[in-house]
């Protein structure tokens, strides 16, 4: 195997190169927008973490998420200022703890493995390559890089399963309550889709042998005991965090299992053929080199197995919903990148023939990786503040913004508060919010309208908008 050394040197430059050029660039998916806006608002008291506030005609009170990651997120607001580049440099620092906390998972079982097996210590922390699957991942860096609360709460189910690790080694039920707490941070960052680590202890015995496995269901609800405790004691304790989640429940998720709500697919099982999709390269080398290896012992690997599993355990009940996204697999890929790279570990270290391709490769490897890290960094330089996508729309709002005061509530017609991708830059660059159904002094139509009814124009300097100012009659 190449040093650990050049390992991470290469992930590194692949995490930055994937990362970087986009996040230091304006434009974001309509999703991270709103999140990024809702936090800001967080952040300047519009809103609390039991209130969460979007605009002011459309979600005052966003139930659409659980409120944890925006909290999160509105610290940094809170810290940094209102800059287009706050949100960025969260989805980077989310980024790099869930890289820090992916390899601190594969520490941790590899000693429990090792344990196991009556040896002190393993040979060669190789837990890059885990990191380097995770962040090749399409979906992965795409979430990262705009803003998905998925990023979020992929830091939280990899620490609770990091502390069931360390429960599992120590025997600290210290641990276990930790691993409870971060599962229930999870769910409050992304709803009960967080709740599948608390099956580790149950894998933990299947998998590894790690005890009895009555007393490995009995160690999981223990575990979902104190993480039902946890959120219990937020609901009960934190001002408003009882009607808050009776509004989540009522108007978001129970309408969206129940397919009233929101656009379905019309086929549930098209989500394993994107989860496969998603993970092709990794299955294709791993297939490739379970071939070439023709090893009778390749596909035992009980800690490769461990991580599947849990994969599984956080990708398959996603099936239950009629809602699906592809960055709801997020979090359990991170849980196959890991599994992905054991077998590959295993797979290298019975084939001798692979070690001189490789200390060749790693020299040359490294000085090419550096090469190319500072170009990464020279780019990504070259490319701040510039526009990724939607350049024309950021371009008028920010002129608008120029021109109307923050907090304003702009009429509209129709059409153009439904527009949820104008409504969302307007909300985070602007501060503005659009209402069709009321009259405010001012008005946004379409370049090519006619004039409104007791409205005259106020800027026509826009290219796709023209914003109107209400008469004053009594005048």
């Amino acid at each position: 195997m190449p040093k650990l050394s050049t390992g991470w040197i290469i992930t590194t430059t692949v995490f930055m190169a994937l990362l970087l050029p986009s996040l230091v660039q304006q434009g974001m998916f309509l999703d991270g927008v709103s999140y990024a806006s809702i936090a800001r608002n967080m952040a300047e008291g519009k809103g609390s973490f039991s209130s969460p506030h979007y605009t002011e005609s459309l979600y005052p009170v966003c139930y659409e998420q659980p409120p944890l990651g925006l909290w999160l997120q509105s610290l940094f607001f809170r810290v940094f200022g209102d800059h287009f580049w706050v949100e960025r440099f969260y989805c980077l620092i989310m980024a790099l703890s869930t890289a820090k906390v992916l390899q601190m998972n594969w520490v941790v079982y590899k000693s429990i493995d090792q344990l196991h097996k009556d040896q002190k210590t393993f040979k060669n922390d190789n837990s890059w390559l885990a990191v380097l699957i995770w962040i090749c991942t399409p979906v992965v860096f795409w979430a990262y890089s705009n803003n998905m609360l998925e990023c979020t709460m992929s830091l939280f189910v990899l620490l609770a399963t990091w502390s069931a690790g360390k429960w599992l080694l120590s025997k600290n039920a210290g641990f276990l309550i930790l691993s409870a707490i971060f599962t229930a941070m999870a769910v409050l960052t992304k709803g009960p889709v967080g709740f599948f680590p608390l099956v580790a202890p149950v894998v933990a015995s299947i998998t590894l042998k790690q005890g009895k496995l009555m007393l490995a269901v009995f160690h999981s609800f223990i575990i979902s005991m104190v993480c039902i405790g946890s959120l219990m004691v937020v609901i009960r304790w934190i001002p408003g965090m009882a009607q808050f989640t009776d509004g989540y429940l009522q108007t978001r998720l129970l309408p969206t299992l129940g397919g009233v709500r929101d656009e379905f697919v019309s086929n549930r099982f098209h989500f394993l053929i994107d989860l496969i999709s998603q993970l092709a390269l990794p299955l294709v080398i791993l297939s490739a080199m379970f071939l070439f290896t023709k090893s009778s012992r390749g596909g035992i690997n009980n800690l490769a197995w461990f991580f599947l599993a849990i994969g599984l355990a956080g990708s398959f009940p996603l099936l239950l919903s009629p809602k699906q996204s592809l960055h709801y697999l997020v979090p359990s890929i991170s849980f196959f990148a890991i599994g992905m790279a054991m077998f590959m570990e295993s797979l290298m270290n019975e084939r001798s023939r692979f070690s001189p391709f490789l200390t060749i490769a790693g020299k040359n490897l490294t000085m090419v990786s550096w090469l190319v890290f500072c170009a990464v960094l020279l780019v990504s330089g070259l490319c701040w503040g510039k526009f990724k996508r939607d350049e024309l729309l950021i371009s008028e709002i920010t002129n608008l913004s120029l021109e109307v005061p923050a907090n304003t509530i702009l009429g509209s017609k129709e059409d153009l508060a439904i527009n949820w991708t104008l409504v969302a830059y307007l909300s985070r660059i602007a501060n503005i919010s659009l209402d069709s159904k009321k009259q405010h002094e001012y008005f946004l139509t379409k370049k090519n309208e006619n004039t409104p009814l007791e409205y005259q124009l106020f800027n026509d300097n826009l290219t796709s908008f023209r914003l109107w100012k209400r008469l004053d009659i009594n005048g």
